[in-house]
This record gives C-alpha cells, structure tokens and sequence, in this order.
C-alpha cells in the first residue's frame, strides 16, 4: 500500500484516523521508535492469530 493510499484512508475512515492518532501518541509518550512500534504492532497481530486460529480466517 503506497503513502498516498494509507494517506487518503487516514483523511477518510476515522476508526483509522484514531488508531493512527494513538499509536503516534505512544511514540511521543512513551518514547518508542517508529520501528519499535512497528515490531509491536506485528508481534500484537501474530499473537491474537495464534491464539484465536479457529476464529480467524488463515490463509
């Protein structure tokens, strides 16, 4: 997904906006980096999938 589509979603779906908004205010709040955040995102993502395989639709 290009800057500009994530840019355009941000602007348009507000359940993105907020998201965007908070994980940008535990950068600032709680000093994570920009990749740390990103390594925790992931890391959040794959452990809800592991732990809910017969909720969530693995491809």
């Amino acid at each position: 997904m290009s800057y500009e589509e994530l840019k355009d979603r941000y602007l348009n779906d507000p359940e993105f906006y907020h998201l965007c908004k908070f994980l940008e205010s535990m950068i600032y709040k709680n000093n994570f980096t920009p990749y740390e955040l990103k390594q925790a995102a992931f890391f959040a993502s794959l452990k809800f999938q592991m732990e809910n395989v017969d909720k969530v639709n693995l491809l």
